[in-house]
């Protein structure tokens, strides 16, 4: 039978990751400075206030989850017999859920108002 070849995922991901971090922070600096220099404060008290809440449900739904996956690991590592190297994928999880979540509510948050 023959084997077909495989490409290992992280030749691909780890460089897609780098390109989108450092495009992410060029866009966000380029914007930065254009906004300050149209002469628009960096931060009034109702972007304050809608960081703060976006934050707090981000962290609590990041928090929760990490709780349940580290769970799910437990559960599966003493009772099934996986091998414990799942701990990387709940930590990427993690971060890539609680990133989500807090643009989602920032993003909800500027549109409907302060509620």
């Amino acid at each position: 039978m023959r084997r077909v070849p495989t490409i290992n995922i992280w030749i691909v991901t780890v460089p897609v990751i780098v390109v989108a971090i450092i495009f992410t922070l060029v866009w966000r600096m380029k914007r930065t400075l254009q906004e300050r220099r149209a002469g628009f404060p960096s931060a009034d008290e109702r972007t304050q206030r809608i960081q703060g809440r976006a934050a707090t449900y981000a962290f609590n739904a990041g928090s929760y989850f990490m709780i349940l996956l580290n769970f799910y690991i437990i559960i599966g590592t003493e009772f099934t017999g996986w091998p414990a190297s799942e701990a990387m994928f709940v930590l990427n999880a993690s971060l890539l859920l609680m990133s989500l979540t807090y643009l989602a509510m920032y993003w909800h948050f500027s549109r409907n108002g302060d509620l």
